[in-house]
């Protein structure tokens, strides 16, 4: 496909299709009827959008639905709303110029291309895993003052952006997969922080919807050989640990636990067990060895009593001069073990 504006804007109007749109199945006829010119009219960069309604609360919650379900739609910036006594129309303003849109569209394109290599023939499971994996190890959590991180583009063709952008590519991701997605948007507070603004995915796995946080893995195995999973498939009790969000609008929330952890047997509520599985690694070589514990009242209790059973392990195993560190993620009860 030749690097032009108008084959950029004929791409993303057919990628647009795959999308997955929660909003769009929660509104009224009325507001299906608006989300669907609005929509449209986007995609095709209109900059005087007719719109089939005359309510203005039912347009902009139309717009407001359409630019939550579609990352694709990153250049919108600003949109005018005008009214008359028969009508009404949408005036937006678009924030990229027709090269750099051009250039930003086939960044994901690419990138879509790449991912499909990898996809084929796989189950959804492993496909998001792969996914998973791939903005783990490829993209870096960056925080700058540029409104661009905030985008999907920005993060596949820079790899690097904020939880949104992050979000964001991973729903294109997900749409192109035909895996049903939603961005979720509240906050977050880790080590007894304050709680800031997040964002994250909640993903249909297997007939049952998951809580994903690609950023938190990425930033806690930046600098590390090991990936991290902690935000793999989380329930509602589970993410709600150490994020919050509002979730009255959505119908289908995650209810099972079944996190990367549980169905990858690396969840112990035994220390007999946790003792096998610890010394099962370390007889494999492995250099960071990664499992859950429950929940408790007392997580530093935990904390100190598994730190404690550990290093009675590494001792008996680990050659004279070798050294271990460890990490610990209270919200979510993880713990890895680095042996040096």
């Amino acid at each position: 496909m030749e690097h032009t504006y108008e084959n950029a804007l004929e791409w993303r109007r057919k990628q647009a299709r795959r999308t997955w749109r929660p909003c769009w199945h929660e509104e009224t006829a009325e507001q299906r009827d608006c989300y669907r010119v609005i929509w449209k009219g986007l995609l095709a960069h209109g900059t005087g959008i007719s719109l089939p309604c005359t309510d203005p609360a039912i347009a902009e919650k139309a717009l407001k639905d359409c630019l939550q379900d579609e990352p694709l739609l990153f250049d919108v910036g600003s949109v005018q709303l005008s009214l008359s006594p028969s009508s009404m129309s949408l005036h937006p303003q678009y924030t990229l110029t027709e090269e750099a849109f051009t250039d930003a569209v086939f960044a994901v394109r690419d990138a879509l291309q790449s991912f499909r290599k990898t996809r084929k023939g796989k189950p959804t499971a492993e496909i998001i895993k792969d996914l998973h994996d791939w903005i783990v190890t490829t993209i870096t959590y960056t925080r700058t003052e540029e409104e661009a991180i905030h985008e999907a583009w920005h993060v596949f063709q820079h790899h690097a952006g904020v939880c949104d952008g992050i979000a964001k590519a991973a729903k294109i991701l997900l749409d192109d997969s035909r895996i049903p997605s939603r961005i979720i948007h509240g906050t977050s507070s880790q080590n007894d922080e304050e709680p800031t603004g997040h964002a994250w995915n909640l993903i249909l796995e297997e007939d049952k919807w998951y809580h994903y946080d690609f950023t938190f893995d990425t930033t806690l195995s930046e600098g590390s050989d090991a990936i991290h999973y902690d935000y793999c498939r989380l329930s509602e009790a589970q993410i709600r640990k150490d994020h919050d969000y509002d979730a009255s609008s959505i119908k289908d929330l995650a209810t099972d636990d079944a996190d990367w952890f549980r169905t990858s047997d690396r969840y112990f509520t035994s220390k007999k067990k946790l003792r096998i599985y610890i010394r099962s690694c370390l007889a494999a070589n492995q250099s960071a060895i990664s499992f859950r514990l429950p929940f408790t009242s007392d997580p530093c209790h935990t904390r100190d009593t598994i730190c404690t059973l550990v290093h009675e392990e590494l001792s008996r195993a680990l050659a004279p001069g070798s050294s271990y560190s460890v990490s610990f993620n209270e919200g979510q009860m993880v713990m890895t073990v680095y042996c040096h």
